[in-house]
């Protein structure tokens, strides 16, 4: 009995601690393809613009990616997206991409309209 006890707040440890990790939020950084003879992803702090930071906002959303701001109007993704630099890269240029945005405001609205026929 005493083993099962110990067992399960051990299970119940690492479930808690393995949440928590993915739930860590860091500051959003902007990148960009930087070409040359070696393609590397480099920060972009020259996109990091208020217009920019509500697009994101937008292509997140529309991924269904977890974001907040902070007190001080920081934008936070969790440190899971942040560690896929690919798909930050790719969530960057969607965000600068006018027609992805309004079509992702476009089916956000449909869907709005959508859940508000169903009431």
């Amino acid at each position: 009995m005493k083993t099962r006890i110990i067992a399960a707040a051990c299970g119940l440890a690492i479930l808690l601690a393995m949440t928590g990790c993915n739930r860590d939020l860091v500051e959003y950084e902007p990148l960009k393809l930087q070409t040359g003879a070696q393609n590397k992803l480099v920060p972009a702090p020259e996109l990091n613009t208020p217009a920019h930071l509500e697009s994101v906002k937008v292509v997140l959303s529309f991924y269904g990616e977890q974001w907040q701001t902070n007190s001080n109007g920081k934008l936070l993704i969790t440190r899971k997206l942040s560690n896929d630099k690919e798909l930050v890269w790719n969530y960057t240029k969607k965000a600068e991409d006018p027609k992805f945005i309004e079509n992702a405001h476009a089916q956000r609205s449909k869907k709005l309209a959508d859940q508000q026929d169903v009431r």
